[in-house]
């Protein structure tokens, strides 16, 4: 927030009202990245660890990809 990026697409140049992306959160399939969410605390303590490898090896997968 301090460099005025985009809160959804991590950008900056504009805000999240005006962003075109259409990334989606895993964990709550609201408009930020996981690293934003604020379902992760909860959805980390209830979820099996078996499931949090899982989530975690995904959003590692996206956000790698999603580097230009």
């Amino acid at each position: 927030m301090r460099k005025r990026c985009c809160l959804v697409c991590l950008k900056p140049g504009h805000m999240a009202k005006k962003c075109h992306s259409n990334v989606r959160c895993l964990i709550c399939e609201r408009r930020h990245y996981e690293l934003l969410c604020p379902d992760l605390q909860i959805g980390i303590s209830s979820l099996p660890k078996s499931k949090v490898a899982d989530e975690e090896a995904k959003s590692t997968e996206i956000l790698l990809t999603a580097l230009p």
